[in-house]
């Protein structure tokens, strides 16, 4: 079988089918059937993907959006594999990533799938273009927190280190005026919007990708802010974009290019801002959007269902009692659903119609709907002037830094100019005095003004010596935070990793001596305890390594919730029973603390730091007892924690050093010098802290502190 024949089974098999059941369902009888048909007849006879590629193409401009969007991902591999023009290639990719609006994660591998095309402008349009439409849905779900971060961001980026880049500088514009427009409708945006729209224009595109999408964005923008003029203005521009991609999908023989519902959706917001429209305007729209119902049945189900596009017209050209009847359904939420801005546009409309009808009813009702989302709107319009405030204030802070820093600059200078016009001027005045009152000295002056001129010119070379020196710190600074992030890096990684393996060992390993007959597990149970231990001991090992780890990066999580502190204290002590040496005895002691109080911290770090207290007790105490007592000092709001034992306590001269990193009171002891040196650092993000008792020679004694409130 030759490459011809593989490839038109190929087609016959897997691509004819497909689109037949892409299309089949999509396509309206009385509209579509029979070119449809026709199509698919074409594409049965393609014997290569470049003979399907046109067929397929005429296939997609035939379908409405759902299918549209089934399509995108068959026709970009039939054109990968027809090695179909770059810019096909690209228009296909940024058709499927705004098939996906929404979902970033598809769209984040759209993008990668752009980077392995040939680099071009039209490459870097549609890149840009992805990015904004990845940063425009992941705005929806981002918490106002993360939103205001990343406005400072940007903002910071836009003042300290703008972009020569123009194509850049768009995004960070227009990534901006996304990030404004789920807070707010107000100026700053309008002049953020200003802003990228003037790159826009001052840009000759390969593609207008990005202009569309800024004036669709602009148009809703400036229509649920009223600037209507603006809005009107954004449409007619928008208007002429899909003209123009219209033309140029109709030069490369794609006739079946529909753009009659993008049309109507223009015409029909141009109308609702028809206060910026002239009467003339107004006619024209009306009649545009008639025609388009009539030749396409998409926008004419959309009237009839809501009837917009009429209640716009009929309130334009002041037809206030044709309008009531398609306003009135909109006074009840339930049976019309509207976005807050659109309802109380619709509400101000029933009001005007009513007022001019003389309906008082409906007048009365909708003043009371109204006036109660005025109060709403009043609420969010005073919330949005707080974060436009917010911003305008970041904005000006950074300005402002700057400024000062330039200010600050430009004084060192002239300091720096100050102090050599004093030494050149001082340095003339001796060698003027000299010349005058020593003329038979001048060979001698006009040596020492040489001098001066060779120290001048050191000074300079040991300036800009102190200048790269410092440079060169800086950059050594840099370099040794960014070896630290990698070294913090790598141990949370590394021991993460280990935690699982040690895990397996000891499980598979207790496994094993419970499938052994009774016989041979007692002694094969004694080596099963030495596993545990030794992997008790690394995990302990890997635990403390990731505290410290996470406690040099600041990532050290403290999670405060109410606990009852006597289920800790027992909880520890049941964790370190096990290790206890025979003939010691563990207990608790409450003392004078209630056995229901209840202190608002961190469990599991409270029980982190009792368990290595009492871990070190079992370590150092052979005979005796450990004890854990708790008492409370009023007068300080205090809660205490105490681990007494009678082992061999901490040599002289350790006391304070037993609380660093790696140092042990015994260097024979099992260990690595940690456990302290996290409890007292954790203890302390508590608010609390672990320190040794002097006091006590019986052996050791530490006291864990915390606050009560």
């Amino acid at each position: 079988m030759n490459m011809k024949t593989f490839l038109h089974n190929i087609l016959l098999t897997v691509i004819l089918p497909a689109a037949i059941a892409i299309i089949a369902p999509d396509c309206h009888a009385a509209r579509l059937a029979q070119p449809t048909d026709s199509l698919l007849r074409q594409l049965h006879k393609a014997t290569t993907a470049a003979d399907s590629l046109p067929t397929l193409l005429h296939l997609y401009d035939a379908a409405d959006r759902a299918g549209r969007s089934r399509l995108n991902h068959i026709i970009y591999s039939v054109a990968q594999r027809a090695g179909a023009p770059e810019s096909l290639q690209l228009d296909l990719l940024r058709q499927i990533a705004n098939s996906y609006n929404g979902s970033d994660s598809i769209q984040l591998l759209v993008l990668r799938e752009t980077a392995t095309h040939p680099e071009s402008p039209d490459r870097l349009e549609t890149e840009a273009f992805i990015r904004l439409l990845i940063i425009n849905s992941q705005a929806h779900y981002l918490s106002d927190q993360q939103r205001d971060k990343n406005i400072s961001a940007i903002i910071q980026r836009l003042t300290n280190d703008a972009p020569d880049d123009r194509l850049e500088l768009l995004e960070l514009y227009y990534s901006l005026c996304i990030y404004l427009s789920q807070m707010s409708r107000g100026e700053v945006l309008g002049a953020y919007m200003a802003r990228a729209e003037k790159i826009i224009l001052d840009r000759q595109w390969v593609s207008n990708a990005i202009p569309n999408m800024y004036y669709t964005h602009a148009g809703i923008i400036y229509t649920e802010a009223e600037l209507y003029a603006r809005a009107v203005q954004s449409d007619k521009k928008l208007l002429l974009l899909i003209g123009d991609l219209k033309k140029k999908y109709f030069s490369q023989g794609r006739t079946n290019r529909n753009y009659r519902t993008h049309k109507y959706i223009c015409y029909r917001r141009m109308l609702s801002n028809y206060q910026a429209l002239s009467a003339r305007e107004i006619e024209v729209f009306a009649d545009s959007i008639t025609a388009l119902a009539e030749a396409d049945k998409d926008v004419a189900d959309d009237i009839s269902q809501n009837h917009l596009s009429d209640i716009y017209y009929f309130m334009a050209t002041g037809r206030y009692a044709e309008a009531m009847p398609l306003l009135r359904p909109y006074l009840d939420e339930n049976t019309a659903p509207l976005k807050k801005f659109n309802r109380h546009k619709f509400y101000r409309m029933l009001e005007e119609a009513a007022e001019a009808t003389g309906d008082s009813t409906t007048l009365l009702a909708t003043a009371r709907l109204r006036n109660k989302m005025l109060e709403q709107l009043l609420k969010s319009k005073s919330e949005e002037c707080y974060r436009e405030l917010s911003v305008l204030y970041e904005v000006d802070k950074l300005k402002s830094e700057r400024n000062n820093a330039e200010i600050e600059a430009r004084e060192s200078i002239i300091s720096s100019h100050k102090t050599r016009l004093v030494i050149t001027v001082a340095a003339l005045a001796v060698l003027l005095v000299i010349t005058i009152a020593l003329l038979r000295l001048y060979r001698h002056a006009k040596a020492l003004s040489r001098q001066l001129r060779d120290s001048n010119t050191r000074l300079e070379a040991q300036r800009d010596s102190l200048t790269t020196t410092q440079r060169n710190l800086i950059e050594a600074q840099d370099r040794a935070r960014k070896a630290g992030r990698v070294r913090t890096d790598f141990i949370t990684n590394m021991s993460q990793a280990v935690r699982d393996p040690l895990e397996a060992i000891a499980g598979y390993t207790q496994l094993i001596a419970d499938n052994i007959d009774d016989s041979k597990r007692q002694h094969l149970q004694t080596y099963v305890d030495i596993v545990t231990l030794n992997t008790e001991l690394l995990q302990t090992l890997v635990n403390d390594v990731l505290d410290i780890s996470e406690a040099d990066s600041d990532r050290l999580n403290i999670t405060r919730r109410p606990v009852r502190i006597e289920d800790v204290c027992h909880t520890a002590l049941e964790c370190v029973r096990h290790r206890v040496t025979s003939g010691v005895k563990l207990s608790f002691d409450p003392g004078d603390c209630r056995p229901d109080l209840i202190v608002d911290t961190d469990p599991r770090r409270v029980e982190q730091i009792l368990f290595n207290l009492l871990q070190n007790a079992t370590k150092f105490t052979s005979e005796g007892y450990i004890t854990l007592s708790t008492g409370i000092d009023a007068d300080r709001s205090i809660l205490s924690m105490t681990v007494t034992d009678t082992g061999t306590g901490v040599p002289r001269g350790m006391e304070d050093r037993i609380f660093e990193r790696y140092e042990k009171g015994h260097p024979s002891a099992e260990g690595w010098g940690l456990g302290l040196s996290i409890s007292r650092q954790i203890a302390r993000l508590l608010g609390g802290d672990v320190v040794l008792d002097r006091s006590y020679n019986g052996g050791a004694r530490f006291i864990f502190t915390l606050p009560l409130s």
